[in-house]
């Protein structure tokens, strides 16, 4: 059994292996739909993520132009299209050729097939295929990536002395939206593991002050949105010394525009981000500046009635964050807004 999977778990995420070892033992009881369907859910669960990764915003471009999907905002939105749909996309942005792409809708109808009452044979060796030709494709995906030359100028633009602030900005402000996000994506990973007492890299400071301006520089709203929700989950579980200052910005960029306090309000990811910046806090002083700056977000919100509700359902599914103690004290301050 070992050989028709070959290495496809080292080309996995962990969270990946336990789906696996439940495909190898359907495999190995012979239960061929059920390998069929779940080995299909892998390729496309590493779809979305390379999609995620090369960037959303010209998927959802590309979708727009020959299809009538609505709401379809970020990587968490993909299940809402028929996968041969996300095939066709991701064809037209070159993701595959016209053969693989033929090759992968056929894979796509074997899927349905098999998850639908009907007659159709599944043998040893028609899984055997299927599962041949899956792992072919999730080694595709893995090989896509951005041209080395763009990765030399993100890479230039985050090591490079020679970016000022004035350059900074120009850059940020000129530069290719998808580019733009990789950059800030690279940023965002640099920046996670600095030590709170860490001085020691030089480009520190410029990296935060990219991460504060990018959001105030770009003129369009959904840019806006979208780099502020990726900075918003970057930072959330990491403790950055200047978190405060890019938390400040954050604030600043929610209460002057009506269109993203809109979004924020709605938006569970970025609302659970918030009660875990009150959880994490390792001392009464950081406690306290994250209390702060999320009375701040609170109290500039029309909606902040709406806001508030959504902050308590969403403590009272986590045990965790309810029995924190900085919790408590925002929830006893609100509960009678």
């Amino acid at each position: 059994m070992s050989e028709i999977f070959g290495n496809l778990e080292t080309l996995l995420e962990p969270n990946a292996l336990i789906y696996l070892d439940e495909i190898k033992k359907s495999y190995a009881s012979k239960c061929h739909r059920c390998s069929i369907i779940l080995m299909w859910n892998i390729f496309i669960s590493e779809l979305y993520d390379k999609i995620d990764f090369l960037g959303i915003s010209e998927f959802i471009d590309k979708l727009k132009e020959s299809t009538k999907y609505e709401k379809v905002y970020s990587k968490k939105d993909l299940n809402k299209i028929k996968d041969i749909d996300v095939i066709i996309v991701c064809y037209k942005l070159s993701f595959f050729n016209f053969e693989e792409k033929k090759e992968l809708e056929n894979l796509c109808d074997i899927r349905n097939s098999a998850s639908h009452v009907n007659n159709a044979d599944f043998s040893d060796s028609k899984t055997n295929y299927y599962i041949e030709y899956i792992i072919k494709y999730i080694k595709k995906i893995k090989d896509l990536d951005i041209d080395t030359s763009e990765k030399k100028h993100i890479n230039s633009i985050i090591t490079n002395k020679e970016y000022n602030i004035t350059k900074i900005e120009a850059t940020i402000s000129s530069m290719d939206y998808l580019k733009l996000k990789r950059l800030i994506k690279e940023i965002i990973n640099k920046v996670k593991f600095y030590s709170y007492e860490d001085e020691s890299d030089s480009n520190k400071k410029k990296l935060i002050y990219i991460l504060c301006k990018v959001c105030v520089i770009r003129t369009k709203i959904d840019e806006k949105i979208e780099l502020l929700k990726m900075i918003i989950l970057g930072i959330t579980n990491y403790h950055i010394e200047h978190n405060f200052e890019i938390k400040n910005t954050i604030i600043d960029v929610i209460k002057n525009k009506s269109e993203i306090k809109e979004f924020v309000v709605t938006d569970t990811d970025i609302l659970s981000s918030f009660l875990i910046w009150l959880k994490n806090s390792r001392n009464f002083y950081e406690a306290n500046n994250n209390l702060i700056l999320i009375e701040n977000i609170f109290n500039h919100l029309e909606n902040s009635k709406e806001y508030f509700n959504k902050i308590v359902k969403i403590a009272e599914n986590n045990n965790q964050v309810e029995d924190s103690f900085n919790y408590n004290y925002f929830i006893n301050k609100y509960k009678d807004y």
